[in-house]
């Protein structure tokens, strides 16, 4: 979401009605960081009820619960309407009123939004000190995680944990994700740690079915170029670090990468190259050897 969200908002006004959603719907899910102004423009895009209704969102979660309003009609879901509403009572220290708007945006089809109104929930109890009230969100997300929820909606909601500085539940989610065996380039992010000592086999194997699923996916050439750094293994690191700085096109750090490599492999003049570009990037000057710079 983060990537979407910085490649589409440089070029808001140049964007058609799907793409503005799509901006406002990842800086959403990435907690509404951008600015307001940003999100104005990607409203301007579209007259779309989910378009003005994602802006209101937006700027919900910034503060801005006035300019929010504006953005709602009278075909806006009344979840959405009742969270923007929850956002504002908690502001306001109304702690049952938000709670139950809170509650009343879950009852939505949204599935994606139905995870960050619940993560928002289990926040505002947490804050408020009503810790009985937390677990019950908590013991209700942990029941419906293990039934039949898809994994992108199992993804986000671990994600919106996290946002909220929550680790211990986002790894819990993390952990049912990768239990499932299916590879997603999230979790083995969020579990890296853990399992570079623990199952680096397993890591490993899951890494190569995300190359294999998509050679052209930046997160999963990513992950293998860190694979084998964290491994020392350096033609891993040439062979994937160049896709990555190919794939993922705002990349700096993948440039040094390459650049160490192939310094490892004595190949120097290509080195240079790959430094010379991560400076240009705005890279650290600390981190380049001063016979590259």
């Amino acid at each position: 979401w983060t990537v979407c969200r910085d490649l589409l908002a440089p070029h808001v006004f140049e964007l058609d009605s799907v793409s503005a959603r799509l901006l406002l719907m990842s800086n959403f899910y990435e907690g509404g960081k951008l600015n307001p102004v940003i999100i104005r423009r990607a409203a301007s895009r579209s007259r779309f009820t989910e378009v003005q209704s994602l802006a209101a969102l937006n700027l919900s979660l910034q503060g801005s619960y006035r300019e929010a309003r504006v953005y709602l009609n009278r075909n806006t879901p009344q979840a959405i309407r009742s969270y923007v509403q929850a956002q504002e009572l908690a502001a306001a220290h109304k702690v049952d009123e938000a709670a139950e708007y809170f509650r009343q945006s879950l009852e939505t089809q949204w599935p994606e939004f139905k995870a960050v109104a619940t993560a928002e929930l289990y926040r505002h109890f947490a804050l408020t000190g009503n810790r009985y009230k937390a677990d019950q969100v908590w013991n209700g997300v942990k029941e419906e995680v293990e039934a039949d929820t898809l994994p992108g909606t199992k993804e986000l909601m671990a994600h919106q944990f996290a946002l909220r500085g929550y680790e211990k539940q986002a790894m819990f989610l993390y952990r049912n994700l990768y239990r499932s065996g299916v590879p997603r380039a999230a979790v083995l992010n969020a579990l890296w740690s853990e399992m570079v000592v623990d199952d680096s086999t397993g890591l490993l194997s899951q890494i190569q079915s995300l190359v294999m699923s998509d050679s052209l996916d930046c997160d999963a050439n990513r992950l293998a170029m860190r694979f084998f750094r964290d491994h020392q293994d350096y033609p891993g690191v040439v062979r994937y670090g160049v896709k990555t700085v190919a794939y993922c096109p705002d990349a700096v750090e993948p440039y040094s990468d390459v650049g160490n490599a192939l310094l490892e492999l004595r190949r120097a003049v290509e080195a240079k190259v790959y430094f010379a570009k991560y400076l240009e990037r705005g890279g650290d000057r600390n981190k380049v050897p001063t016979y590259m710079r």
